[in-house]
C-alpha cells in the first residue's frame, strides 16, 4: 500500500511529547525524508505490512 495522488486523507491529532517529536524529526531527516508527515505515514505502512 503506497500513497497515490488520488487518495483521500484524514487529519489526526496526537499528544506527543515535544522532545520525542523533535527526536523523530531528526531521525526522519537522517533517513532522507523531507517531510515529517511522509515519514510517519511510511512508518505506519511498514507496521501494517508486518502482519
Amino acid at each position: 500500500m503506497f500513497l497515490e495522488k488520488s487518495e483521500e486523507f484524514t487529519r489526526i491529532s496526537l499528544k506527543i511529547p515535544k522532545e520525542l517529536l523533535a527526536d523523530f524529526s531528526e531521525h526522519a531527516k537522517s533517513q532522507g525524508y523531507q517531510r515529517r508527515d511522509k515519514a510517519i505515514i511510511d512508518l505506519i505502512q511498514k507496521e501494517i505490512s508486518k502482519n
